[in-house]
């Protein structure tokens, strides 16, 4: 990427970032999926992974305040969940909806052993 298109994009970035900004102005934040797809074992070519970024690339491009919020499990036991957005530096805001919502979503369920999911 050139000097002038990466300074485009930078642009890009600070205009949309501050639309955001703007029409989450009344809401505490942004409920939307984490993932396209559950949780996947590793493979060696990592090609199961190619989707997971998708819903998480806003946060990243707008800078944006996330969380990430355990809702239940798929089929095969593997952890779904949502993540919450709120805009640059409301980050305290945004963890106080996130422990609202994380009780209303099961807090206390048990803490999956990862041993199975082959992270290691």
């Amino acid at each position: 990427m050139g000097s002038a298109d990466y300074a485009a994009a930078l642009e890009r970035r600070t205009r949309v970032g501050a639309c955001f900004a703007r029409e989450m102005a009344s809401v505490a934040g942004l409920l939307m999926p984490g993932s396209d797809q559950s949780a996947r074992i590793l493979d060696p070519e990592d090609e199961r992974h190619a989707g997971l970024g998708a819903f998480l690339r806003p946060a990243n491009f707008l800078g944006a305040a996330a969380v990430a919020l355990p809702t239940s499990r798929d089929s095969d036991g593997m952890p779904l969940g949502l993540q919450l957005l709120a805009p640059h530096g409301r980050d305290a805001s945004l963890l106080a909806v996130a422990a609202e919502l994380e009780g209303a979503l099961g807090a206390g369920r048990p803490i999956p052993d990862p041993g199975p999911w082959r992270l290691t």
